[in-house]
């Protein structure tokens, strides 16, 4: 879903199932777009069906 420009992996989802991730350091809302990613994340999770457990959610 998200690679930086050498290659690593970012972002994730998983097709089958409501789950997402993504690498983002606090130090990163610093940056121009960095509070809009953080958002753009959050609205993004925020609108999808709840999983039947939130076990292992951080």
């Amino acid at each position: 879903m998200g690679n930086s420009t050498d290659g690593t992996l970012m972002a994730f989802r998983d097709r089958r199932r409501p789950r997402w991730g993504v690498q983002f350091h606090p130090e990163s809302v610093g940056s121009p777009n960095g509070m809009a990613m953080l958002a753009n994340f959050s609205r993004s999770c925020a609108t999808t069906r709840r999983a039947p457990s939130d076990r292992g959610v951080v």
